[in-house]
């Protein structure tokens, strides 16, 4: 089969015996692509030298070459995590061309405030019970570019009280025979491309 074009735009395009994908004229909010990053294994995020100095999530980033510069992102994210001091900071960032964006941030409020999703669990409830939390986003990007497209998870802790963030296990990571205690957790990013 060879592409399919409609109005001189290409609706499907075809590789050989692969099978044909959507190209620049797909159907208006049609699922072009769906994409899914899993994270299943620990990592630490050490306190950092200044708030908030970002380290990415390994394994929670996915790169998209757009059908067209008029695709639109569907993001959704949830990041398990645990904190040893009070809280725990995620950002979602784009990267187009070695530049960087930060993507549903709050507005900006006073001078301190932080705009990012954060998470929040009492600290000695933390330490004693082992209790994990999940942050999530939900997010449609218009990047407005043909260019290769990366979207990715950042976390960090807090500087005060020396904060270290645990992504999918908790502070106490106990593993008690009976089995009631801290879990091996799991993060995803999940993105669809849309057209538009």
């Amino acid at each position: 089969m060879g592409n399919l074009t409609l109005n001189g735009q290409t609706v499907l395009t075809q590789v050989g015996t692969n099978r044909p994908e959507f190209g620049a004229g797909a159907p208006l909010g049609c699922i072009i692509k769906v994409e899914q990053a899993l994270k299943t294994d620990v990592q630490t995020i050490p306190t950092p030298a200044t708030f908030p100095t970002w380290e990415d999530i390994e394994g929670l980033s996915i790169t998209f070459n757009p059908s067209s510069s008029s695709s639109r992102f569907f993001i959704q994210s949830s990041v398990m995590c645990s904190s040893s001091y009070w809280k725990v900071y995620v950002n979602l960032v784009r990267v187009v061309n070695g530049v960087t964006t930060e993507l549903q941030l709050g507005d900006q409020r006073g001078t301190y405030r932080p705009r990012y999703r954060s998470g929040l669990v009492e600290k000695t409830f933390q330490d004693t019970h082992g209790p994990l939390q999940y942050i999530p986003h939900l997010y449609v990007d218009s990047p407005n570019t043909e260019l290769s497209v990366t979207y990715k998870l950042q976390g960090s802790a807090r500087v005060e009280g020396g904060g270290i963030m645990y992504i999918n296990r908790s502070v106490p990571d106990r593993d008690a025979s009976t089995g009631e205690y801290d879990t091996n957790g799991s993060s995803s990013l999940i993105i669809m491309e849309i057209a538009a």
